[in-house]
């Protein structure tokens, strides 16, 4: 019991550290703990010993490969950022992101599958829906993979990581990345856009720490991450030229939140912290007359994330 609290707490283990989802943290824990693990507790925390689950699930292919008859958890959540800002780029001011996210077992490992609503409350900003999906997977004991994508439709043109002002209303990508169960839980990412034929690196830390034994106060946590990256666009204005040429852009980013966790009940979880991002992008007007936004900011998010399962 104690392990799925730690899980469905941390801003997670494997698919939630990249933010997949532009403004906040993620929701489902995406870690293969339904795994039927082959080691045994004197081979855990382990680096080597490699998890053959998917390959026995392949050989042996059942319905339970599949998914069929294992659990599937769902987490409905609703975040509000008072910016919303995505690899270090400012794309609207309040907003609310409703969620859902759903996760199960599949060849080994887990599934996730993410539903998110971007609804800026000022009109100009654009207006988003993402759907985010992919398979994470234990290789070791602590070393883990993930595979997924993004689909993105807007409401209006977006460019970028989405602002808005021209482009297109839809975007694609997919990535691949490793994180250790470790000191900090480092993770790396690297991600493909097709739309803008954009290369993003990515990378970064996150710690958890109950407040129990520091205060008494078993029910609070505190959860503090950090990422940076790095991104390099051939079509950064998306499908639309400028002066008969497509957008080239490259720029480094680095953000950085620390949330107070408050979890009433098991399945129940309402966190409210301060983010920060910066990037060397430049800020004010590019030089083909478009608005870059600020080249840092600080704000706040609050969240409220629930979790059920059948």
């Amino acid at each position: 019991m104690k392990k799925h609290i730690v899980l469905f707490l941390l801003a997670s283990l494997c698919a939630l550290h990249a933010q997949p989802t532009p403004g906040v943290p993620e929701t489902t824990t995406a870690h293969s703990t339904g795994a039927e693990h082959t080691w045994t507790e004197s081979q855990a925390d382990s680096l080597t010993h490699v998890n053959t689950t998917a390959w026995q699930d392949t050989v042996h292919m059942t319905p339970a490969t599949f998914g069929i008859g294992k659990p599937v958890t769902i987490y409905p959540a609703v975040h509000f950022e008072s910016e919303l800002n995505w690899r270090g780029k400012k794309l609207a001011t309040q907003t609310f992101i409703p969620k859902i996210g759903t996760e199960t077992y599949l060849f080994g490992g887990q599934a996730y599958l993410d539903f998110n609503w971007l609804l800026p409350v000022e009109s100009q900003y654009a207006k988003a829906f993402n759907t985010y999906m992919g398979w994470c997977y234990q290789i070791t004991t602590l070393l883990n993979v993930d595979i997924g994508g993004n689909l993105f439709f807007y409401d209006k043109p977006v460019y970028g990581a989405g602002q808005t002002g021209f482009g297109s209303k839809d975007t694609s990508d997919v990535h691949i990345g490793f994180s250790l169960d470790t000191l900090l839980n480092p993770w790396a990412w690297i991600t493909y856009d097709f739309v803008l034929d954009q290369v993003l690196i990515e990378g970064g830390v996150s710690h958890h720490e109950p407040l129990g034994p520091w205060i008494g106060a078993h029910d609070w946590a505190v959860e503090a991450a950090i990422t940076g990256g790095w991104l390099r666009a051939t079509r950064y204005g998306s499908r639309e030229k400028i002066n008969g040429e497509y957008w080239y852009n490259s720029y480094a980013y680095l953000m950085a939140r620390a949330d107070l966790v408050y979890k009433p009940m098991d399945d129940l979880a309402v966190s409210v912290g301060v983010r920060w991002s910066c990037n060397n992008d430049g800020s004010g007007y590019a030089s083909n007359g478009l608005w870059l936004g600020p080249d840092n900011s600080v704000w706040f998010g609050m969240r409220v994330v629930y979790r059920f399962g059948f």
